[in-house]
């Protein structure tokens, strides 16, 4: 590894900052200090904005009260699906078409908790672990479609 030095000569051109910066920094609010915000909401509304709603201090979730019970909502729904999908056993082609149907509404819920409850990754271990589950159910449904 080498340490590279460079030396401007005078004759290099520097870029120029003219104009409103200066003014625009005069009107623009001073951005508040992590440490003096508080806890808010870590979940995101469904049309992708943050709820940020201030969490009271020593809240166990990382969500508002709304968004905890989204959040239990959402994941029960998408449990009872997964558990119906692995329920079903293809016997026809019927059947396989709706034991797809189950699997790709638990993928879009997990999809949902995942980009709302989630956005920064918390649950990627659980995540990768279930499309792991995911992978081996949808492989054995190929398999059992094609040894007919």
């Amino acid at each position: 590894m080498s340490i590279q030095l460079r030396i401007s000569s005078s004759h290099e051109k520097h870029p120029t900052f003219r104009g409103n910066s200066r003014r625009l920094l005069r009107l623009s609010d001073i951005p508040e200090s992590p440490s003096t915000i508080g806890a808010a909401c870590e979940a995101v509304e469904t049309d992708g904005r943050a709820c940020r709603v201030a969490l009271p201090s020593g809240a166990s979730d990382p969500w508002c009260e709304r968004h905890t019970e989204e959040w239990k909502d959402l994941s029960a729904r998408w449990s009872k699906t997964q558990r119906e999908a692995e329920r079903i056993v293809v016997l026809s082609l019927d059947v396989a078409k709706q034991k797809v149907m189950k699997l790709r509404q638990s993928v879009e819920l997990r999809r949902q908790i995942r980009d709302r409850f989630y956005p920064g990754g918390g649950d990627i271990q659980d995540y990768i672990k279930w499309l792991g589950k995911l992978e081996s159910d949808v492989r054995q449904l190929a398999d059992s479609l094609l040894s007919r």
